[in-house]
C-alpha cells in the first residue's frame, strides 16, 4: 500500500460490466455521449461488448432475464453518475441537452475522509 493511500480507497478499476436490454442502444448511448470506443468482444457470446473509456474498459452484455423500464432519472436503478468539475458543469448539460438525454439537476457530493 502506498503510504498515502487511504484504506478502502479505489485508485484503479480495470474493467467492469453492467447488463442492458438493447445493446446497441446501449452501445450508441455510450459512444455519441460519453466518447467510448467500442469493439465487439471476441467471447464466445456474441451479445457482449467493450468500450475503452478513459483509461478504463467498460463492459455491455444482454441480461439474461430482462430489465425492468426506467422509472426515470433519480427514480429508479441502474443509475449512473459522473464526478466532473464545477467549471465543466454547463458545459457538460449543454451536451446532454444537444444529445437529448434525459437527465436531474447536477449534485453537488462532497465527502470527507477521516485517518485514522
Amino acid at each position: 500500500m502506498l503510504e498515502d493511500q487511504r484504506p478502502g480507497t479505489v485508485y484503479w478499476i480495470d474493467h467492469y460490466a453492467v447488463g442492458t436490454n438493447d445493446l446497441e442502444r446501449w452501445v450508441d448511448f455510450h459512444e455519441r455521449v460519453l466518447g467510448a470506443k467500442t469493439t465487439r468482444s471476441n467471447r464466445p457470446h456474441p451479445l457482449n461488448m467493450f468500450q475503452q473509456l478513459t483509461n478504463c474498459l467498460h463492459g455491455g452484455f444482454i441480461q439474461p432475464v430482462p430489465l425492468p423500464p426506467s422509472a426515470g432519472p433519480g427514480k429508479g436503478l441502474p443509475r449512473y453518475g459522473f464526478f466532473m468539475r464545477p467549471q465543466d458543469i454547463d458545459a457538460q448539460l449543454r451536451h446532454l441537452d444537444d444529445c437529448q438525454v434525459s437527465h436531474g439537476d447536477p449534485l453537488r457530493y462532497e465527502k470527507v475522509y477521516q485517518t485514522r
